[in-house]
């Protein structure tokens, strides 16, 4: 969440979860016309790029979506001999994701 009309919502991170059928462009429009109707203002998307590189206009609604895989920490992984599938989906704290890399500016 972006833009200072979010007030206390804004540069605020979630995690949401989806059935692995739902894809994230349509997870993405959902979010921005259910925000769109409560708001009764245009919410955009963010594209994946770091937000100090975005231009955002502090009077818009603004949304980054970016699809995350679950990440276990390496060292309980090594402490455990093995790793269930629903452990590996429950339970989970850290994420992780990939963003294009922009070179050096």
């Amino acid at each position: 969440f972006y833009g200072a009309k979010f007030k206390n919502l804004n540069n605020t991170k979630y995690i949401y979860r989806e059935f692995f059928s739902v894809r994230l462009v349509d997870f993405g429009e959902r979010l921005v016309k259910q925000f769109s109707d409560n708001l009764g203002e245009e919410v955009k998307t963010l594209p994946n790029k770091p937000i100090e590189q975005l231009q955002i206009e502090p009077d818009k609604h603004y949304l980054q979506i970016i699809a995350v895989n679950a990440f276990m920490d390496p060292i309980k992984q090594k402490q455990k001999k093995s790793i269930t599938a629903w452990e590996k989906q429950h339970g989970v704290n850290m994420f992780g994701f990939e963003a294009p890399w922009c070179g050096p500016q």
